[in-house]
């Protein structure tokens, strides 16, 4: 069957419509027949935040059918080496902040915020050619039995050193947002493929998530000085019967905070909420396989492994 591979081109610095921090290179769409639905399609974007940015592509907002294989990845990888560029990554809708990454296992039901690229999409990149450049996994974790021990004892002691733990305010919930978004950006300086985000296009992740939190799951902790230096961000799965799964989904401190062990401690604290909360198991959710946050808590099952995909022009042609 013919296919065509269909591309729209946009002026340069153009604003993603759904990554207003990435600029829209192209959108490109295979198309088998004239009048056929497109059996994939994807937008090539830049990050100019990004490490070698002015010479990688990012392909995202990626969809290809079940039969079109290796084909597409290697038509969009081939447009983008065409275009000058030295490397192809994806699938990533601009930035870490956003979707990013395929599963490779697919046979766990998908918890509330996982990643929703199927794994045919990552056999789709690796027919390609690509390689996986970040791994990352998820875990379960039987509440029941993992119990943590010491917990309060722990918070008392980063009390008396002048800590305070406080729950998300849902009355003012941007104050908090702001906050979180400071500690993230400062955290995560120096993760794969990292590139910072606006406080708006934060703000825009984490709004439509608000009528879900439960504010004795969200802990922002605070200095001496009222300052928040560290927060972690746990939420009831909707998708579940209630109090059958905590997501925890995201743990993050100021660097050089002199917290020694709080990222830690919030972790294990937070399973030990869950359990007394009646929760029966806790997803420890989307960790990168070098990180120190994959060890915090042990016991746990691996539910989930996703992939993220490079090529370069030497291994492309």
């Amino acid at each position: 069957m013919d296919q065509e591979l269909n591309i729209i081109r946009y002026p340069a610095a153009t604003p993603h419509p759904q990554n207003s921090d990435v600029h829209h290179y192209a959108d490109l769409a295979l198309q088998a027949d004239v009048g056929e639905a497109d059996r994939g399609s994807c937008s090539i974007v830049v990050n100019p935040a990004l490490s070698g940015s002015t010479s990688t592509a990012i392909i995202g907002w990626y969809e290809g059918d079940e039969c079109v294989g290796g084909e597409f990845p290697a038509a969009a990888s081939a447009f983008c080496f065409a275009e000058g560029f030295d490397r192809v990554i994806g699938p990533m809708n601009g930035d870490t902040w956003h979707s990013y990454r395929a599963r490779l296992i697919g046979e766990s039901p998908s918890f509330f915020l996982d990643v929703p690229t199927p794994p045919v999409v990552a056999a789709q990149f690796r027919e390609a050619g690509f390689r996986t450049i970040e791994s990352y996994h998820s875990t379960t974790h039987i509440l029941a039995d993992t119990p943590v021990t010491g917990v309060a004892e722990r918070r008392e002691g980063f009390e008396r050193d002048g800590l305070r733990f406080r729950p998300f305010d849902t009355l003012e919930p941007e104050r908090d947002l702001e906050s979180m978004h400071a500690i993230a950006s400062a955290a995560f300086v120096g993760s794969p493929c990292y590139s910072p985000i606006s406080l708006e296009s934060f703000l825009g992740l984490y709004r439509p998530v608000l009528p879900v939190v439960d504010p004795a799951f969200v802990t922002l902790v605070e200095n001496r000085k009222e300052e928040p230096i560290a927060f972690i961000f746990a939420i009831p799965d909707p998708g579940f019967e209630a109090k059958e799964q905590l997501v925890v989904k995201s743990v993050a401190r100021l660097p050089q905070n002199g917290a020694r062990g709080l990222g830690t401690f919030l972790v294990e604290a937070m399973h030990d909420l869950g359990r007394r909360s009646g929760y029966r198991r806790a997803i420890n959710a989307l960790m990168h396989d070098d990180n120190l946050s994959a060890g915090m808590v042990g016991g746990g099952e691996v539910i989930e492994r996703y992939g993220l995909f490079g090529l370069d022009r030497e291994r492309g042609g």
